[in-house]
């Protein structure tokens, strides 16, 4: 790893040799303190936009279900109705029209849109690639870079997210440490991060689609 950031910039190698250094020296103070390293790829930034944006059940019902049928209720009474048909039947027809237009534009701003902003401001802003060491024990998260040396106590988050490829460490309801799953040196390892979120911040069980990925045992 080393050789590559060399490689690509002698800069970059100095500030990881320096978090080799400061990972070697925690490590003989407590053997056992977890450690990875994190430098986000645009891969991992979009997954974590794409699961920071994503609608709960409850936001599904009552922003995109419960309108649609408003909507299609009024068209069709505004086309069939005795008394409202006659004048209104071409605003009903509208009206109707208006609810898969709606899905349909919503979709393509999903899977077009959000993607274009997010490979966009992940280019534009070059702090977001940045590595950084990341440690954890029972206080809260330890992050070294570049900058200096800061502890994030548990308390500070409200909420986590997960799917089969990052980890969202919310400390607002928008802001969010993304932590790509690929970053731990094993299942164990992630596992061990997993069970202190459970215990320290507020749990939210995984579902089905979002039970981790095996990783490489290294």
């Amino acid at each position: 790893m080393q050789e590559a950031y060399a490689t690509a910039d002698p800069e970059h190698w100095v500030f990881w040799q320096c978090f080799e250094d400061l990972q070697e020296r925690i490590r003989m103070a407590d053997p056992g303190h977890p450690m990875i390293h994190v430098q986000l790829e645009e891969s991992d930034f979009l997954q974590g936009s794409k699961l920071g944006t994503r609608w709960s059940v409850k936001r599904w019902i009552f922003v995109a279900f419960i309108p649609s049928v408003m909507y299609l209720g009024m068209g069709l009474f505004l086309m069939f109705s005795p008394t409202a048909a006659h004048r209104y039947g071409s605003l009903g027809l509208f009206i109707m029209l208006l609810v898969p237009a709606g899905w349909i534009l919503g979709a393509l701003t999903r899977l077009i849109y959000f993607p274009y902003r997010a490979r966009k401001m992940f280019r534009a802003r070059k702090q977001i690639s940045r590595p950084f060491t990341l440690s954890w024990g029972e206080t809260g998260l330890t992050v070294d870079n570049e900058n200096g040396h800061m502890l994030i106590p548990w308390g500070d988050f409200v909420k986590w997210l997960q799917d089969e490829h990052v980890l969202l460490l919310f400390t607002s309801r928008i802001l969010y440490m993304n932590i790509p799953k690929r970053t731990f040196a094993s299942s164990n390892q992630l596992a061990d991060f997993t069970a202190h979120l459970v215990k320290k911040v507020n749990p939210r069980p995984a579902t089905p689609a979002e039970k981790p990925a095996a990783l490489d045992q290294r």
